[in-house]
């Protein structure tokens, strides 16, 4: 059996993503609609474009590494939708990052280590 979508009426959806501090636009920024039933990323310029099925209401989260996640139900969307991002530190354990020349895995150290080659 062949099912078609043809019935159903999609929408677009059409963004920026912007630094709520510095107003800049925010790249790479995770645009996910319906619990992630569909997503989407921002470019470089902060706008993002995604066509969906119509399904209203829809519950979108904005989401980038280091800002504060921001969720929003909507019923209609009528114009192009703009999110503004709070940054947010990330709480973590301390992080040690340190170099060498050789290649080798040293054994002796009391943390873990990898080799990482430049291929």
């Amino acid at each position: 059996m062949l099912l078609s979508n043809q019935n159903k009426s999609s929408i677009k959806i059409f963004g920026t993503v912007n630094d709520a501090k510095t107003g800049s636009p925010l790249s790479e920024v995770n645009i996910v609609i319906n619990n992630g039933i569909y997503g989407t990323t921002t470019g470089d310029d902060g706008v993002f474009l995604i066509e969906i099925p119509e399904e209203l209401p829809l519950e979108i989260e904005v989401s980038h590494i280091g800002y504060k996640t921001f969720r929003q139900s909507f019923d209609i969307i009528n114009d192009s939708l703009e999110f503004n991002l709070y940054p947010q530190f990330i709480k973590m354990n301390q992080l040690v990052v340190t170099g060498t020349r050789t290649k080798k895995i040293h054994d002796d150290v009391p943390i873990a280590t990898e080799v990482i080659d430049i291929d």
